[in-house]
């Protein structure tokens, strides 16, 4: 039995690429968290299959990822940088 819920089944293939090693990865299941910058500037970690943010606003981008990992248990190491994505949508 399907529901509105598979619809993501009949999507494009998601490809990503990492920054470090420029592999491209093959993901089965959609991307589920996406970085957000709301109305008042304040960045946030969205999941996109239960439509809300995960965890607190934060006043910059790298504070909110850095902590959404360590909110995950996968805390990031002091002094790594986060890279940038290019022509990235925040809002919306």
């Amino acid at each position: 039995m399907s529901s509105s819920n598979d619809s993501w089944k009949s999507r494009e293939p998601w490809v990503v690429q990492d920054p470090e090693f420029r592999r491209e990865w093959l993901l089965p299941t959609p991307l589920q968290y996406y970085v957000h910058k709301n109305k008042d500037g304040e960045w946030t970690i969205i999941d996109r299959w239960m439509d809300i943010h995960v965890g607190e606003s934060h006043a910059s981008r790298k504070k909110a990822i850095r902590e959404f990992y360590k909110l995950m248990g996968r805390k990031i190491p002091s002094g790594r940088e986060i890279p940038e994505c290019p022509n990235p949508k925040h809002n919306g």
